[in-house]
């Protein structure tokens, strides 16, 4: 996107409902829901989720979704729906920077709430999701 200035983190998945706008996307782990944003100008209506796994914190992200149904705070668990696929330029005409229906994923080291971009610490989710 020439609007969005951050190097592109995580992956895109088109896969999830076929890439049909409003397919049900559910949280990667048990966990609680640290931040929700709402019609991000790049990246859509957003979920972040912090969870505790074998004693390691790991943060992960779900962008470009039509609606979310989580609220922070809320605990969560691997058959929570979070939200539904977006990232239609025709339903979501605030989300500049996506280029059709897909759920873009990330996942960090540590729980945070920003900047874990500038701290270096996302990393490739497939090395622990298979997708």
């Amino acid at each position: 996107c020439r609007r969005c200035t951050r190097k592109h983190q995580g992956v895109d998945l088109t896969k999830v409902g076929g890439g049909t706008l409003g397919t049900k996307v559910y949280a990667s782990a048990s966990g609680r829901v640290a931040v929700v944003i709402y019609h991000s100008s790049c990246g859509g209506n957003q979920v972040y989720i912090n969870h505790v796994i074998k004693g390691k914190n790991y943060m992960t992200v779900y962008k470009h979704l039509l609606t979310y149904r989580v609220k922070v705070g809320q605990l969560v668990t691997p058959n929570t729906v979070i939200g539904y696929v977006g990232g239609s330029r025709t339903k979501t005409k605030w989300d500049h920077c996506s280029t059709g229906p897909h759920l873009h994923f990330e996942t960090a080291h540590g729980h945070y709430t920003t900047n874990y971009y500038a701290l270096g610490r996302t990393f490739n989710p497939t090395s622990v999701i298979n997708f």
